[in-house]
């Protein structure tokens, strides 16, 4: 059963969807763009029978706080440990995080390193693996081309919450592989989640953060991480190329094991949930290495 609370810490107040029992080993997942805890349902039916799972609603989505910063990799990855600190644990089992909470995911393994066990991305590179990548793969530079166009204020929020925020349907079916991944049910709930004041402000927030942090040149590589990883990759998104898991390996200074889904695009985690799901608890359940 999956429950719901609140956790106010470091100033915001974060909303979860909860399942398993405290106690347990802690999994923490992390959603991405444009999505809210939902992405995750069906992992935390699954992880919630062994698990004490916990997906947040990032900050600046749905029931989330929505303030006016805080949409650095840093700050976002702090919230990640404040949430392991607050259910218990002194480290979470796994983080696992689709699209931009993969991003997320790979930051907090470098930032955080002690605070986990093992780390799991979904469908996204590191942040500053993005334009090297794109730069080698102009397939892949040509379908970034929505991120150069998220950095415009105004017209990316207007053009997101345009008719009830229809093109979030349009962007979640358009990049899904499996067509039957998305009930009409579950894309009304994306775009009524979407829609809420300030949501579109926040999600493109990441984006606009990020994007200023590597004009800058600020490095956003750390220390290599020393924890096990997997990365999970729909072979046919059409946004995220799995060109972009190249010299993943070279990130960690422990083993990475790569694990791509023929036939499933942008969402794994929707689009072939059982399989996901299955990864994950053979991944946490590995024996130390």
């Amino acid at each position: 059963m999956i429950r719901h609370r609140f956790v106010d810490t470091r100033g915001v107040r974060l909303h979860l969807a909860e399942s398993g029992e405290a106690g347990r080993p802690l999994v923490v997942m992390l959603h991405g763009f444009p999505e809210f805890w939902y992405s995750w349902r069906h992992q935390l039916e699954t992880l919630g029978e062994r698990y004490n799972c916990i997906a947040p609603d990032m900050r600046g989505y749905n029931d989330s706080d929505k303030p006016d910063d805080g949409y650095d990799l840093d700050t976002l990855a702090d919230d990640v440990a404040a949430l392991i600190a607050d259910a218990g644990a002194e480290r979470a089992a796994l983080v696992v995080g689709h699209d931009w909470g993969g991003a997320i995911t790979w930051h907090f393994a470098q930032r955080h390193g002690a605070l986990l066990e093992r780390f799991c991305a979904i469908n996204c590179p590191p942040v500053d693996a993005l334009p090297r990548a794109a730069l080698r793969d102009p397939r892949s530079l040509a379908q970034l081309w929505y991120m150069l166009f998220f950095q415009l204020p105004g017209a990316a929020e207007s053009l997101l919450l345009a008719d009830d925020c229809a093109r979030i349907a349009r962007i979640m079916r358009a990049n899904c592989a499996r067509r039957d991944a998305f009930s009409d049910e579950d894309l009304a709930r994306y775009r009524e989640a979407f829609a809420k004041p300030g949501v579109a402000r926040c999600a493109l927030a990441y984006y606009r953060t990020a994007a200023r942090r590597l004009a800058r040149g600020i490095d956003v590589r750390p220390a290599p991480i020393r924890c096990p990883g997997l990365v999970i990759w729909g072979r046919d998104d059409p946004a995220l190329r799995p060109a972009l898991t190249h010299g993943l390996e070279a990130r960690l200074d422990a083993p990475l094991t790569l694990r791509f889904l023929p036939g499933v695009g942008h969402f794994p985690c929707s689009e072939a949930p059982a399989e996901v799901s299955e990864a994950l608890c053979r991944f946490v359940a590995e024996p130390p290495r």
